[in-house]
């Protein structure tokens, strides 16, 4: 494989991972649009009229909570410390609302790409600088030949050519 056709593969595969690595922070950070209400609108809304909020989800990680209301719409509300959260949770026990937990941990494919794409790069980067030097100080395109001499020694007993057996 040339030094140019290496360089083009590298420089594809070095493209093709960011664009992975945009595509899944892209997903990571899509959400559905919803109504914004403050968390004590939310906890007014529990203790009056528990029938009208259907279901409740916590995202501990975001410290966030959307609530789907009876009619259909979701209302994101965020929520200052794991305390109120405990406490808002006993309320909705009190009141027979349902809720659940999304959990803490992000998607498996950010965590792999997050291990994956730094040692990735850092191959490439290496595998790139070792094609360049070539195979030893002697080979390759001779980046690190510069103390080896390329002219040849005349020897006393070597053919003379001149300009005028050259050029006629």
């Amino acid at each position: 494989m040339s030094g140019n056709q290496t360089r083009r593969l590298l420089s594809l595969v070095a493209l093709g991972m960011l664009t992975a690595a945009l595509i899944t922070v892209a997903l990571g950070r899509r959400s559905h649009t919803a109504a914004r209400v403050t968390y004590s609108d939310l906890i007014a809304r529990a203790q009056q009229r528990p029938s009208s909020i259907f279901a409740v989800v916590f995202k501990p990680g975001s410290r966030s909570i959307d609530a789907t209301l009876s009619n259909g719409t979701v209302v994101t509300v965020h929520y200052p410390s794991d305390q109120s959260q405990a406490q808002f949770q006993e309320l909705l026990q009190r009141k027979h609302v349902q809720f659940d937990s999304q959990g803490t941990g992000t998607s498996a494919w950010r965590s792999v790409l997050g291990y994956v794409l730094p040692l990735a790069l850092l191959v490439a980067v290496w595998i790139f600088l070792m094609r360049r030097m070539g195979a030893g100080a002697g080979g390759g395109n001779r980046l690190m030949s510069f103390g080896k001499s390329r002219a040849k020694r005349m020897a006393p007993d070597s053919p003379k050519i001149g300009f005028k057996d050259v050029a006629g």
